[in-house]
């Protein structure tokens, strides 16, 4: 090989060796600030990005983590129609959400942060469930909770801290009842006052401990008051 072609393909090599290590080193540094792992510390690999979606293998998404333009981040899980059905995100306020919804999107269950709240929207589920409650409580242990034990019959009931229920508000075939309860419900599966309209005419019944009728207020036919007292019926009206 004579000098001159000698010269030549060193000037080659090292040009081409100093393209290459520049290219190298803008390529992993333009990889690294979306994808990077880093095993150095002997706990694991972790994945720093913005973005990480998960494909199922015809390539939808099938789940999504990312950061949002206004700081949010949010984890999304989608179905095979690529309708996102649960949800959960911290918003750039630092309020946390978690939404989940139906396969066709129209039942709905949203737990937010913001007020707080919880919302149920039953609307495409009530062929699906035969009962739900959502119980909310307080430091206490007394609570609240909301019932839909099957479609059209929505109810909400009381409790005190010892976890008993000492009322229930419901409404059944369309007609609402009001029941107040003693300590000892639950033993006694007796309500002490009920409040009911049926065909459009109110009804009240008070009882004693032991469930036994003392007072009853109603129209069957025309308006009257009845007083039991420990030996029958002691006073009516009229």
């Amino acid at each position: 090989m004579s000098g001159k072609r000698y010269s030549v393909l060193l000037v080659a090599v090292i040009l081409f060796g100093f393209i290459g290590g520049v290219a190298s080193d803008w390529l992993i540094g333009t990889v690294g600030s979306v994808f990077r792992t880093d095993g150095s510390d002997g706990v694991g690999k972790v994945i720093i990005a913005q973005a990480v979606r998960i494909v199922d293998k015809t390539g939808k998404v099938r789940a999504d983590l990312s950061v949002g333009d206004e700081e949010g981040v949010n984890l999304k899980f989608y179905n095979t129609g690529s309708s996102d059905q649960a949800r959960l995100g911290v918003d750039g306020r630092g309020e946390a959400s978690l939404r989940l919804a139906s396969k066709d999107g129209k039942g709905t269950m949203l737990f937010d942060t913001t007020f707080p709240m919880i919302s149920i929207d039953w609307n495409g589920w009530n062929n699906m469930l035969s009962a739900m409650s959502v119980i909310l409580r307080g430091p206490d242990k007394s609570g609240v909770s909301l019932d839909n034990y099957q479609p059209g019959c929505p109810g909400m009931t009381l409790y005190d801290k010892s976890n008993a229920p000492r009322a229930i508000l419901n409404l059944a075939d369309g007609e609402p009842s009001l029941m107040l309860l003693d300590a000892y419900y639950l033993n006694t599966k007796k309500p002490r006052a009920m409040l009911s309209l049926s065909n459009g005419e109110p009804t009240l019944c008070l009882t004693d401990q032991d469930g036994k009728l003392r007072v009853g207020i109603g129209n069957a036919g025309q308006w009257s008051m009845n007083v039991w007292g420990t030996n029958g019926r002691s006073w009516s009206a009229p």
